[in-house]
C-alpha cells in the first residue's frame, strides 16, 4: 500500500480547485494506492482567506508531511502556489520522492527542485566553512 500526497493549488477558485482535486483522488486511488489531499480535509474548517487560519491549515498539512506516513507526493495543477513550495521543500528535507502528475508544471517543478537543493548545499558550506571558537574556561 502507497500513501501518497496530492499536492495541487487551492488558492483562487478555490471551488473549482477543490472540484479538481476530487477528481484527482477519484482517478488515483485504488488497492494500491491511498491518497490524501488536504484540500478535501482542511478547506472546510480553515478559511484561506484569513491569514491565521491559513497559516494553521498550511501548518497541519505540513505535519503530515514531517510525520513519516507519506510515501510520495504526486504534484497537479497549472502553477507551483505558494503552498505548494512549501510541501516541496518538506518532501526534499524529509527525502520524500516528487513526483508531477502535471506535463505543465515538469519543468517548474524540477527547477524549484534544483534552487532548493543548491540552497541547502550552499547554506551547509557556509556553515561548514564557519570556523566554530571555542570558548577556554
Amino acid at each position: 500500500m502507497k500513501y501518497v500526497y496530492i499536492c495541487h493549488p487551492l488558492r483562487g477558485d478555490v471551488e473549482g480547485n477543490l472540484e479538481k482535486v476530487k477528481n484527482i483522488v477519484r482517478q488515483v486511488c485504488c488497492e494500491e494506492i491511498v491518497a490524501f489531499a488536504p484540500h478535501l480535509a482542511f478547506a472546510p474548517v480553515f478559511n484561506d482567506n484569513v491569514p491565521e487560519q491559513r497559516a494553521r491549515g498550511i501548518s497541519t498539512d505540513l505535519a503530515l508531511l514531517r510525520s513519516g506516513k507519506i510515501d510520495e507526493l504526486w504534484v497537479y495543477g497549472e502553477k507551483l502556489s505558494e503552498g505548494m513550495k512549501f510541501e516541496v521543500e518538506v518532501c526534499l528535507e524529509h527525502n520524500i520522492p516528487i513526483k508531477c502528475k502535471s506535463p505543465i508544471l515538469n519543468y517548474t517543478v524540477s527547477l524549484y527542485i534544483r534552487a532548493v537543493s543548491h540552497a541547502r548545499q550552499t547554506q551547509q558550506t557556509k556553515a561548514l566553512a564557519t570556523p566554530v571558537i571555542a570558548s577556554v574556561p
